[in-house]
């Protein structure tokens, strides 16, 4: 279809084919009836009361409201986003340990958009376990981590030093070493290169 101006007012124009479909012809009355955002119904007037409410559709098309149904379910819904405890506890501190892959790919899967903008930061460790990093929480701790760190420390001692907890430590330490910033000298041993 296509708008043209005619006088005053916009007219329409029907390509043959869906005129011929519907049934269409001169002097036939219609609203346009707006369904959603975006979605507009024509609604033949009924021919006894010319009235603005819609008596019948053209031959072939949906009822109103039902063709409001079913342009609304065409419409994408947000999803109803339900957070996992994983995600409510990274929001929380910024940080997170996770034990499983299971729990670590739902976590992604929920921060995908702040780890590709590189927001979020994770890595697995050689222990088996995911460590997921905000970049706030990362720059803030990873400055006291590796003050501490100038000297070979456990990561216990390293995390008194910074005055970090130690899950926090850990999750801090396993993307500074990943990043090649910390060394394990000996096994538990780190030191800030």
């Amino acid at each position: 279809m296509r708008f043209f101006k005619h006088g005053d007012v916009l007219a329409v124009s029907l390509p043959e084919s869906l005129r011929k479909k519907m049934g269409v012809s001169e002097g036939d009355e219609f609203d346009f009836v707006d369904v959603s955002n975006n979605v507009v119904a024509l609604v033949r007037k009924t021919a006894s009361s010319r009235e603005e409410k819609p008596a019948a559709v053209l031959p072939g098309a949906l009822p109103v409201q039902r063709a409001a149904a079913v342009t609304q379910s065409l419409v994408p819904q947000k999803p109803k986003i339900r957070a996992s405890p994983e995600a409510i506890e990274f929001a929380r501190r910024g940080y997170a340990v996770l034990d499983n892959e299971v729990e670590a790919k739902r976590l992604s899967e929920e921060l995908e958009q702040f780890v590709k903008s590189g927001q979020v930061v994770g890595v697995r460790g050689f222990d088996r376990r995911f460590y997921v990093v905000s970049k706030q929480f990362f720059e803030s701790a990873s400055a006291a981590l590796l003050l501490a760190l100038k000297e070979a420390s456990a990561l216990q001692q390293a995390s008194v030093k910074a005055k970090l907890p130690f899950e926090a430590c850990a999750a801090v330490l396993a993307v500074l070493k990943e990043q090649g910033d910390v060394i394990e000298k000996k096994k538990g041993l780190f030191q800030a290169v």
